[in-house]
């Protein structure tokens, strides 16, 4: 018996592409040292978990190693282990027919292409303090949605219908009169209605790029990003807008705004580069029409100035990605996932530990290790 055990758990296959965001699909399903190993813990149903590897034993079975975070009475537990994969859905039978998808450091939500949306990631606590709400099926029975995101520092999923009605984990009557696309960060909500033009909500915001801004000027602005304090609006002609929430507490030199043109595309975000006390600190990323990049501060132009041939850049906290025109992806920094065998990718965007690629076929393809803190599931 011994010997079985330990044949097992160590007979494998080779290793295959990660499988990122899945659920468990049963009551107390075990997740055990090894495969085929001693239980060290059990799940509830629709605990998500990241699965970081997949392996056959012996037996010719499946196993998952994964990670998970579970919520019970106040309490935090993260589960680190292996599990069958027969109680675990992932891959093409949970991120199928994909559209369009946000990613974020506490999960993912996807848009399908009959309208209906999926979360993944640990559970959030709702903002009026009711409890906690898992990923798995606060959209459920939801359809006719348009666009999804996250804010909020990737803390609040939104979804929003054809009709203008947004659901967010946040608020469940949370409701909009126009229909929106909505980006926002922790402080303040921008939005864009269906012909484009910008609508600020509740905020303490002044221009810094132009000085000056027409009316008229707003009324062309196509996406949105933001960082601690600036946030970027891209216009339907390359340039870009540039607005204030805070001041920068580093002190970092303001980019040289008026030559960010010719823009397909914009990333605002957080970032601590060799920051000896890890400190975050704003920066700046823009892909032009002919492909080139362009970046602040110094550090991160340093990292990224000399790529070609690129459709998008997502800044993930102590690394960048890359989306290249011909469907390839590129990692630089500490600790990046790995994206080296990455083909056929139309998107990308990324959490704090890990990356999701969009395939041309609709499904998705993860890489990296996301670690869940405290922000499991409510066994409730």
């Amino acid at each position: 018996m011994v010997c079985l055990l330990i044949l097992m758990t160590t007979a494998s296959s080779a290793l295959a592409e990660t499988l990122g965001f899945g659920y468990v699909n049963a009551d107390n399903v075990a997740i055990r040292r090894g495969m085929g190993g001693k239980v060290i813990g059990r799940l509830p149903k629709d605990t998500c978990v990241w699965i970081k590897d997949t392996r056959t034993d012996n037996t010719g079975a499946l196993w998952y190693e994964i990670n998970a975070g579970v919520h019970e009475n106040y309490s935090n537990y993260d589960y680190y282990g292996w599990m069958k994969a027969e109680f675990v859905d992932a891959g093409d039978a949970l991120w199928y027919d994909v559209v369009s998808f946000q990613a974020a450091g506490n999960g993912i939500i996807v848009l399908r292409k009959d309208g209906t949306a999926q979360s993944g990631g640990g559970a959030v606590i709702a903002k009026d303090s009711s409890g906690w709400i898992s990923l798995r099926h606060w959209l459920e029975g939801i359809s006719g949605i348009h666009s999804v995101g996250v804010c909020d520092l990737g803390m609040e999923n939104y979804a929003i219908d054809w009709k203008g009605k947004r659901y967010s984990t946040a608020a469940s009557d949370d409701t909009s009169r126009e229909k929106i696309r909505v980006s926002g960060g922790r402080y303040w909500t921008f939005s864009i209605s269906t012909d484009n033009q910008l609508m600020m909500g509740d905020c303490d915001f002044s221009w810094v790029w132009p000085r000056q801004i027409r009316s008229e000027q707003l009324s062309h602005v196509v996406a949105i990003d933001d960082s601690f304090c600036r946030v970027l609006f891209l216009t339907d002609d390359g340039k870009l807008l540039v607005g204030r929430h805070l001041e920068d507490q580093f002190n970092m030199p303001e980019p040289d705004w008026e030559n960010w043109t010719d823009l397909i595309s914009i990333e605002a975000s957080a970032a601590n580069f060799a920051d000896p006390h890890g400190r975050y600190y704003s920066v700046y990323a823009g892909v032009r029409k002919d492909g080139s990049v362009i970046a602040a501060p110094e550090i991160l132009e340093d990292m990224i100035g000399n790529w070609q041939n690129m459709q998008k850049i997502v800044v993930a906290g102590t690394w960048v990605l890359g989306l290249r025109r011909d469907g390839t992806v590129i990692t630089v920094g500490s600790n990046a996932p790995d994206v080296s065998g990455w083909t056929g990718i139309t998107d990308v965007d990324a959490g704090y530990d890990y990356c999701v690629g969009l395939k041309e076929n609709g499904t998705l393809i993860f890489a990296g290790d996301h670690v869940f803190i405290g922000d499991g599931h409510d066994r409730r």
